[in-house]
């Protein structure tokens, strides 16, 4: 394969799989910008929400993995 052949090969393959990275996002601008707007009137129940989520994963955490080291429930 020549060296023309490889720029070439390269050249098509750049602009096969950059046009949908330049395309997309000039696309998806006007649901983007609904998207986080929704997220800024829904401010205060996602935190609510998560804070739930992370409470939920550290006690999950604790009854599966700290408390069973410890011995708690099994009477080591």
């Amino acid at each position: 394969m020549s060296l023309a052949d490889c720029l070439l090969y390269s050249l098509a393959f750049g602009l096969g799989f950059g046009w949908p990275l330049v395309l997309l996002p000039l696309l998806a601008a006007p649901a983007q910008r609904r998207f986080t707007q929704s997220l800024g009137r829904q401010y205060r129940p996602l935190m609510r929400a998560s804070g739930l989520v992370l409470v939920g994963i550290g006690l999950f955490g604790a009854w599966t993995e700290v408390i069973p080291s410890l011995g708690l429930l099994t009477g080591r």
